[in-house]
């Protein structure tokens, strides 16, 4: 790889938040980092890095089955091929992912984003895909969002049942700022029957945050994610169920899934 190709690559690091604002208040933050990756160059992106691997066993790797990618299609064809079944005109440019790597065998991303631009404009994405993932029934689900102007900033209907303490009726509001030095993604809930007062914050029932920060990709850097979050996969499940525990205990009222599907 040329070394200018390396630096559009990126390590990305900081926390994310929840809160709850209905029934009761419940917040949480916790630290975290993500991997900047071009699906052009998942063949040869770990190459220098001792402990990282694409397609092979090793303390860390990216995985084509952890993201449904298929053996006889590339990663960037197949995130092409969701964009051409649903889309008039595609963008059928760069496609980078913003993604959890597996970490001694386990993998689990609530979200990944993929970042797909046209092949004249790399300034800013057109399209990005919001993969989301559940637990414990393991399904997925895949959001395409248009982007606009400078930032994304768009009103989408709940398609997919994540946490059994949030209801399906929602509407959810996304902004975020494309990956350069800082990046910065934040999802509002609102209940549907609130939809036209949904500028006025009283009304929302939840929020996340993801605020990170850009740091050069080089083999010691990602040597160092391995003992500064240490089994972090691990630690996103053990997260997970230590906050839903605490809803429970807390009285939050619970949701059945109502669909088993997978799509995309």
């Amino acid at each position: 790889m040329h070394l200018e190709d390396i630096k559009q690559n990126a390590i990305y690091r900081g926390w994310v938040q929840h809160r709850r604002l209905e029934p009761f208040f419940h917040k949480f933050r916790y630290p975290i980092f993500y991997l900047l990756i071009d699906l052009d160059q998942l063949e040869n992106i770990f190459s220098e890095a001792k402990f990282w691997s694409y397609n092979k066993y090793n303390i860390a790797n990216i995985n084509n089955n952890d993201h449904d990618w298929h053996d006889n299609i590339n990663p960037k064809q197949s995130v092409h091929n969701i964009l051409k079944s649903n889309m008039t005109n595609p963008p059928l440019g760069k496609v980078y992912i913003l993604t959890h790597p597996q970490i001694a065998g386990v993998c689990f991303n609530p979200i990944s984003i993929y970042y797909c631009y046209s092949k004249d404009d790399n300034s800013q994405p057109s399209v990005v895909l919001l993969k989301v993932n559940n637990t414990p029934w393991n399904q997925t689900h895949t959001y395409l969002i248009p982007w606009n102007n400078k930032k994304l900033n768009c009103y989408f209907d709940k398609d997919f049942h994540v946490s059994p303490f949030m209801p399906m009726d929602m509407k959810y509001h996304i902004q975020a700022t494309s990956p350069k030095n800082r990046l910065k993604i934040h999802i509002a809930n609102y209940n549907k029957n609130n939809v036209k007062q949904m500028q006025n914050k009283e009304f929302k029932a939840f929020d996340a945050s993801l605020v990170l920060k850009r740091y050069d990709w080089d083999s010691k850097s990602l040597s160092k994610l391995l003992y500064q979050y240490p089994l972090s996969s691990y630690m996103i499940y053990w997260r997970i169920y230590k906050q839903a525990a605490v809803l429970w205990f807390k009285g939050a009222k619970f949701y059945s899934n109502p669909s088993t599907t997978t799509n995309y």
